[in-house]
């Protein structure tokens, strides 16, 4: 049996499916109402793709997942209680590729040693990781801190992961996995919503990366400094950020002459837009355009593209 496609409106799923041992492919996307995978989910050994995107309260997975070892999709992974599912599950699946989302509450220290024994740095087929911190309890106690940090420090992806996102950390510092030396081929990064850390990574030394996305970041404070003096990078479009300085965004405006800078400029607060163009470079394309093909024609130019916005 090739595969099973599901009703958006199912609640659940029947043990009796479990029972298909020949099923390769499950197909759950938008089950919004589903909370949980079928306990005897291990009986089915051919499975090899479970298309479980946007399964928004699907936290409910058996340990029996963790069988599956020939497993090559797995849209995402939901982990808020231990009782329900642990990262370690992810331990053995290291067929997985394409792309791979995980929304994580973090409880304690234990969650550490949780997200360690995932081993996301085996998953050498994922090309697209993204992470999505629930809100947690610990407060901003040292070891809450502490926890966060090194929580994120043990998800270190696969070397050749392109695409990466982090939104709603609320840890205090990025990861020393953002190197060169460990994600050499990343091309695009996008940090939102990380609402407790003041400077991004350092990042020129990222051979690959053509595109950054920076979003709801209250307590940033500089940004550009991050690149060094290597390569320019352009904004296509950024938003008033209520805590970087001013003079930071003249700073970018001079270093974008290195690669180009051609951005917008928008203040939601005034509900006004400002645009801002340096004549002393031009790509001779308009706006909408630069947007569409932003990835070749920074490719081509060695340069960053970056969306910068406030996240209200």
């Amino acid at each position: 049996m090739p595969g099973l496609e599901c009703e958006p409106k199912h609640k659940e799923l029947p043990e009796t499916i479990c029972n298909l041992r020949d099923l390769q492919t499950l197909n759950i996307r938008y089950c919004s109402f589903l909370s949980r995978l079928p306990e005897g989910i291990e009986r089915l050994v051919n499975l090899k793709h479970l298309d479980n995107a946007l399964c928004s309260i699907l936290y409910q997975i058996p340990q029996g997942i963790e069988k599956l070892t020939g497993l090559g999709t797995l849209s995402q992974f939901n982990y808020a209680e231990r009782d329900w599912s642990k990262l370690g599950y992810l331990k053995e699946l290291d067929q997985l590729s394409g792309s791979l989302e995980l929304r994580i509450r973090l409880h304690d220290r234990q969650d550490v040693d949780e997200a360690r024994k995932a081993r996301l740095i085996n998953k050498i087929h994922i090309e697209d990781m993204s992470f999505f911190f629930v809100r947690d309890a610990m407060g901003r106690s040292e070891e809450g801190e502490l926890v966060r940090n090194e929580a994120l420090e043990a998800l270190q992806p696969p070397p050749k992961l392109k695409y990466l996102m982090i939104c709603g950390f609320r840890g205090t510092r990025f990861p020393s996995w953002i190197s060169p030396s460990c994600l050499s081929h990343l091309r695009r990064l996008n940090i939102e919503e990380c609402n407790y850390i003041s400077t991004l990574p350092c990042l020129e030394k990222l051979p690959e990366l053509v595109e950054l996305v920076v979003g709801g970041m209250r307590e940033l404070k500089f940004v550009g400094r991050e690149f060094g003096n290597r390569r320019g990078y352009q904004i296509v479009e950024w938003d008033l950020l209520p805590y970087v300085d001013p003079f930071e965004f003249q700073r970018l405006s001079a270093m974008g002459r290195m690669g180009g800078h051609n951005g917008r400029r928008r203040g939601r607060r005034r509900g006004q837009e400002h645009h801002h163009e340096d004549n002393a470079v031009s790509h001779g394309v308009d706006d909408h355009r630069m947007r569409v093909n932003c990835a070749t024609t920074l490719a081509s130019s060695q340069a960053i593209i970056m969306v910068l916005y406030s996240g209200y």
